[in-house]
């Protein structure tokens, strides 16, 4: 019996680790402090940096950035989509992706997954964001709105870019939609195509950050929210 405990123990942790890296850790919100919900896929979630995501995802930096009167929640869900007529709707995972924490600011970063051929529809996603952006206008705290146009998608060694990504989609539709909505719904743009064009050094495989990749996308964020 001794022989079997340790590999079923092992596989218990393996089970629960994946666990925590793949869905999201829903710290309990505190009520005395600031508190910023991020809102995202795994970009937002931390698949770059997966053994250290409580350290080195961008919310962790933010978090570190903006102090100890803030709070900031990691809602990201690997996979996630804006539209809900796709393979892994972030609506299907987190319903309420969260009045309940009553946020004062919300920075909402969805469509690189969007952009798969499967997964996209331009009128689709500009419809479903636009939903969103009114759904969190509607939240009790009424919260501030970052509407983040997702990181450029590089490819790595003149591959494709992974996982069926099409950064012709981020650039040349997505990018064009956040930037209208943004505008007609009264909310404010953080054009992260723009910031991390030039920095393919900054993504593990071409889409998901690496730790310096992480840093930069908290260090441009925080310059938004403190302006």
């Amino acid at each position: 019996m001794k022989k079997l405990f340790l590999p079923a123990a092992v596989l218990a942790a393996f089970a629960a680790y994946n666990l925590y890296c793949w869905f999201p850790h829903r710290e309990k919100p505190n009520r005395r402090k600031r508190r910023v919900l991020c809102i995202g896929d795994s970009i937002t979630f931390g698949a770059g940096v997966i053994w250290t995501r409580w350290r080195d995802s961008y919310p962790a930096y933010l978090k570190r950035l903006l102090g100890r009167q803030y709070q900031v929640l990691n809602y990201g869900i690997s996979g996630a989509t804006a539209r809900e007529e796709t393979d892994h709707p972030y609506r299907a995972v987190f319903r309420a992706a969260a009045a309940r924490t009553e946020p004062e600011l919300c920075i909402f970063l969805l469509g690189t997954n969007d952009s798969k051929p499967h997964n996209w529809d331009a009128a689709g996603y500009e419809t479903a964001v636009k939903g969103w952006i009114r759904e969190i206008k509607r939240w009790a705290s009424h919260p501030r709105i970052l509407l983040a146009v997702p990181p450029k998608a590089f490819s790595a060694n003149g591959a494709p870019v992974v996982y069926a990504i099409r950064n012709e989609v981020i650039r040349d539709e997505i990018r064009p939609i956040l930037t209208h909505l943004a505008q007609s719904e009264d909310v404010e743009l953080l054009d992260l195509y723009e910031a991390s064009s030039a920095h393919p050094e900054y993504f593990a495989d071409g889409v998901h950050p690496n730790a310096a990749g992480n840093r930069a996308i908290a260090e441009w964020i925080n310059r938004k929210i403190r302006r």
